[in-house]
């Protein structure tokens, strides 16, 4: 049994008198101790925290010519991506401007079941505004890099202060003053500048990433003619009665012009075409976990925007939700059944492999699609409005097993499958290098705090030898 003695002096430093024995665990009291073994400041000495800023009343987003409003979903991968935010009017923007966000800011989220979640803003963006569910770190003094302050937040000393100051059980929160008072050890500056550099280095292979994604997606689209494709939403058109009875829908965004257009298209690719559940096998069978075996769970919030798995929760069977019931394998593809998340589409690596999804998803794979094609395939416009179409319901509108397997596929020449192949396994071992890197980072100023910057520095360097990380830009 683990247990902290304390005394009434150590509750009475607390400006609201915490008495709950969580607060006094010993990792974080241990933790506390080894920061003060080494010379440190209170985070509101090195920077400034701010908070984000709600929406005024009765505004909502707007469209793509706006101004980014960055969430906290939008903090993953250790860093901020504002590609796939919402934006707002420049108007909002201008109430807002108090709320900017900029390079090298550090957002850290302070509300509900995802407080401390961390990212470090690395893009250069002159307009971009912060949801109030997050603080932000700004104006780090110069003896504390950016990157330094950022990887201790994300380590166990960071992680430690963050999860003992939250309050709350529904709806946990974590006040901007709370981080205030996180202590920070100042470790020398050499060191710091080792950190910052296996930071941009993380940085620069997510970049990649998505430009890995983005040609493989542009040469699945040049493959099919579809590159310059827009599709055009018309007000009005005629479907003839037995189009509806045989469809089975009578609602008017089911018969959409567009939609033909695009259908049409893909049946004009030279290499030949067919229905889904012709080339495509759909798993939606429910399977009950081990209850005293551990599962990866991966749910809806883990799934990136380029295809891949930012992360899971690991638990016991029997602590499962029950709508664990997917069980995945590797090189299987996830899709979203729910017609406002049809894009939150991954492949499932090794990594993954026998982990549990939301029944939430359907799970697919092919014997005549490569998955990774088949990954470009599914998140492509064409069969994204093919989705879209299919879906029905009112409360929750998703696309049924039936509308699924009705989807018309290319079937994409194998020369061309290879190098999208290629691109996206490519993509995949950076994506795990840039974790690689941070952990490495994360690692190194645990071990800098609890011996010293020295023998924290041979071992990271030892480890990017032993992972041939040592010599990458």
């Amino acid at each position: 049994m683990k247990y902290s003695i304390v005394n009434y002096n150590q509750v009475a430093e607390n400006f609201d008198f915490r008495v709950d024995a969580e607060y006094f665990k010993p990792e974080y009291l241990g933790a506390i101790e080894e920061i003060n073994e080494k010379h440190w400041y209170y985070l509101k000495d090195i920077a400034d925290i701010k908070g984000g800023k709600r929406l005024p009343l009765n505004d909502s987003f707007t469209n793509d010519d706006g101004v980014p409003y960055i969430r906290a979903e939008d903090i993953k991968d250790f860093f901020v991506d504002y590609e796939y935010s919402p934006k707002i009017s420049y108007n909002t923007h201008n109430i807002l401007k108090r709320y900017q966000t900029k390079y090298n800011d550090i957002l850290l989220t302070i509300v509900g079941n995802s407080i401390g979640d961390i990212g470090i803003v690395k893009f250069q963006l002159n307009k971009c505004n912060l949801t109030e569910n997050c603080a932000k770190i700004v104006k780090i003094k110069e003896n504390f890099t950016p990157e330094f302050v950022f990887v201790f937040l994300i380590s166990k000393f960071g992680q430690y202060q963050i999860q003992r100051e939250r309050v709350g059980t529904g709806q946990p929160k974590l006040a901007l003053v709370r981080i205030k008072s996180f202590q920070i050890a100042q470790l020398n500056q050499i060191f710091q500048e080792l950190i910052s550099q296996l930071v941009v280095k993380s940085y620069k292979k997510i970049q990649l990433c998505k430009q890995l994604y983005s040609d493989s997606h542009k040469q699945l689209l040049k493959e099919l003619n579809l590159l310059n494709f827009k599709p055009e939403h018309q007000l009005s058109y005629i479907k003839i009665y037995s189009d509806l009875t045989k469809a089975d829908r009578f609602d008017a965004e089911y018969f959409q012009p567009k939609y033909d257009t695009i259908i049409n298209m893909i049946k004009s690719y030279p290499d030949g075409w067919d229905y889904l559940q012709n080339i495509i096998n759909i798993n939606d069978k429910n399977i009950k976990p081990h209850n005293d075996k551990k599962y990866k769970y991966i749910e809806l919030s883990n799934i990136s925007n380029n295809g891949y798995i930012t992360g899971s929760s690991l638990d016991l069977g029997k602590n499962l939700p029950t709508r664990a019931r997917r069980l995945v394998k590797k090189n299987d593809l996830i899709i979203s059944s729910i017609e406002g998340s049809l894009d939150s589409i991954a492949l499932i690596t090794e990594e993954y492999h026998n982990s549990f999804c939301s029944n939430g998803f359907y799970v697919l794979n092919s014997y005549v699609i490569n998955s990774e094609t088949l990954l470009c395939l599914m998140k492509s416009n064409l069969c994204q409005m093919q989705l879209k179409k299919g879906c029905s319901g009112t409360i929750l509108s998703a696309i049924s097993k039936d509308e699924l397997q009705k989807i018309i596929i290319p079937k994409i020449n194998q020369k061309t499958q290879i190098q999208i192949q290629e691109k996206i396994q490519y993509m995949h071992k950076l994506k795990e290098q840039s974790k690689q890197l941070i952990e490495i980072a994360v690692r190194g100023v645990e071990i800098a705090i609890e011996q010293n910057e020295d023998m924290a520095a041979n071992w990271i360097n030892n480890e990017l030898q032993k992972l041939g990380l040592s010599e990458d830009n």
